[in-house]
């Protein structure tokens, strides 16, 4: 039932793949596989309009802000992978789990300057703020200003995501967006606990309907169960009470 499909680009930029030893041309490859890979699953329902939309991922380390590059490097890099994506043919480019304002909007910036419309996703914390402790709003307004048609908190703790967007509610800069992770992080690496359920992960997505969010989806632990249900929901969802 999704409307939107994310390329699997999201470690496919030129930093990351240089260090197992690919060139350029490898990257633009990789990245045209992708696109046609997501272009194809979307050709098997023809009767659905769905989206394609191409992930522009951390350029470093994911999670950590004091990792991201400094802005012209992130632009630098971001424009060599949002190139290739359009050239592929996605219908937008999607910068994502961003962990600073500058490298959103650098990413924006690239997808923009490739001709292609441009949403982005920010890492959140407990406070509602990007994972840097810079402000979400003055994040909003900095990739609308770049460019950017929506905004999303993503691969986020679901509390996180619930604590940005009602900082977010009610404000106008942009049409807001939500998928967080559909598990509970035990803080060991790459640990988490056994997943929410669907019914568990809607009751918060009804929130954030109520909070003003018009695009959701699910990040790390969600399945095609949680995609399922949520498609099944929309929009009533928000007429639901809210999770405890």
């Amino acid at each position: 039932g999704a409307e939107v499909i994310i390329t699997n680009t999201y470690i496919c930029n030129s930093g990351k793949l240089a260090r197992i030893g690919w060139d350029q041309s490898g990257m633009v490859r990789i990245n045209e596989m992708a696109a046609k890979a997501a272009l194809e699953a979307r050709a098997a329902f023809p009767e659905r309009d769905v989206v394609v939309a191409g992930s522009l991922g951390p350029l470093s380390e994911s999670y950590n802000p004091d990792a991201v590059h400094p802005y012209e490097k992130c632009l630098a890099d971001y424009r060599e992978q949002a190139k290739a994506l359009a050239g592929a043919g996605v219908d937008v480019i999607l910068v994502e789990t961003c962990t600073k304002i500058h490298e959103a909007v650098a990413g924006v910036t690239a997808a923009v300057e490739s001709g292609m419309p441009a949403w982005a996703g920010f890492v959140v914390d407990r406070q509602g703020r990007v994972k840097s402790g810079e402000s979400i709003l003055d994040a909003q307004i900095a990739v609308r200003e770049a460019g950017a048609s929506v905004m999303f908190a993503n691969c986020s703790q679901v509390p996180e995501v619930t604590a940005a967007l009602r900082l977010l509610s009610g404000n106008e800069e942009l049409p807001l967006g939500a998928y967080a992770q559909g598990a509970v992080y035990e803080g060991r690496g790459w640990d988490f606990e056994e997943s929410m359920s669907p019914d568990q992960y809607l009751a918060h997505a009804g929130e954030w309907t109520r909070l003003g969010a018009r695009a959701i989806g699910g990040c790390c632990g969600t399945r095609p169960d949680h995609i399922k249900a949520l498609a099944a929901a929309l929009p009533g969802i928000a007429e639901q009470p809210s999770p405890s």
